[in-house]
């Protein structure tokens, strides 16, 4: 009896070890809170930390790892009220390897969400083992122009360059490297650019970064603007159908100032993002100036990445107003 019990208190032992050691193996990636869920790519679609004071509805998830035998792990909302948190919501979810989990929170009674920090923590056994923290209401922009921060190109960046954007731009690897893109910009948002530009500050509210090129014979200046928008409007329609509204709307203007189009406004789709470039040009002092065009929107807030060169600099703004949406979509993976 004794050996019996033996053997049996050492397999509970073994037992409770190997669920030890399995839980310092685990991995939570892709953690996100988000506007909604893709759930046939399992991902957040409108990845922030912010949402504006009329939203309705918030989802967060994530990816766990490693985990054997199955595991409940719970997903916790929860509201900060004067540094105290008081718990909303929560989900629970058996995993067993890795899976991918989702929670979401609405208001009720046709309401908007409370103003304030919220958070969303991812528990085992009751240990916290992620968290992540975003605000709902009103926020003052940041006047970004005046920082232009510098921040080196991240692995998902040189990933996306040498595997998608050189097969669609002519440039060789070599000019790529003499180029020694940049991130410039803040934690909202940030720009792929050639290192060595100058950032400008710039008094206009709606203007967030201004560069420009020190090379010589090219008049090249990079400018990125928020465009405001009519959100009654934008509930009404699809993301392309608002993008190339507002890309119609840059176009006439453009056109009542003297400008002639090169290219006409095309839209084209991105992973969580509707983007539409164009180009027109124009003559000052007898010479010709480009002026690129590249909106982003990713259906909260939209923006006009401006390169304005001559003849000199085309070719350059050309690659960088392609770059532009691209270099926009991987900006969560700066910091």
């Amino acid at each position: 009896m004794q050996s019996i019990f033996f053997r049996k208190r050492s397999l509970v032992f073994i037992l409770f070890l190997s669920v030890i050691l399995n839980a310092s193996d685990i991995k939570i990636t892709n953690f996100n809170i988000s506007h909604a869920i893709d759930t046939k790519q399992m991902k957040g679609v409108g990845v922030s930390s912010h949402f504006d004071a009329d939203i309705r509805e918030i989802s967060a998830s994530a990816v766990i790892h490693n985990i054997f035998p199955p595991t409940e792990f719970i997903m916790k909302w929860y509201y900060n009220a004067k540094n105290k948190k008081i718990n909303l919501y929560q989900d629970k979810f058996q995993v067993s390897g890795t899976r991918f989990i989702y929670s979401t929170i609405e208001a009720t009674n046709g309401r908007h969400l409370q103003k304030g920090k919220y958070g969303v923590a991812i528990t085992m056994n009751r240990r916290t083992l992620a968290t992540k923290e975003f605000t709902v209401g009103s926020k003052k922009q940041k006047n970004s122009s005046n920082t232009g921060n510098c921040i080196k190109p991240t692995k998902a960046d040189n990933k996306l360059l040498i595997d998608d954007m050189l097969t669609q731009f002519r440039v060789s690897k070599n000019k790529l490297k003499e180029m020694q893109l940049k991130r410039y910009g803040d934690d909202e948002f940030s720009l792929l650019a050639p290192s060595g530009w100058i950032s400008k500050n710039v008094k206009d509210k709606r203007k967030l970064l201004q560069l420009i090129c020190p090379t010589k014979g090219a008049a090249t200046a990079y400018m990125f603007l928020e465009i405001p928008l009519d959100k009654p409007f934008i509930k009404k329609h699809s993301l392309q159908e608002s993008i190339l509204t507002a890309a119609t709307l840059i176009k006439k203007n453009a056109l009542s100032k003297g400008s002639k189009i090169v290219l006409a406004p095309k839209v084209y789709a991105l992973p969580d993002l509707m983007a539409a470039r164009m180009m027109f040009v124009y003559n000052k002092d007898n010479i010709n100036i480009f002026e690129l065009h590249t909106l982003i929107f990713d259906g909260n807030r939209m923006f006009d990445a401006v390169l304005a060169t001559d003849r000199n600099g085309l070719e350059l703004s050309k690659f960088l107003s392609l770059l532009a949406s691209y270099s926009f979509w991987t900006v969560q993976s700066c910091k």
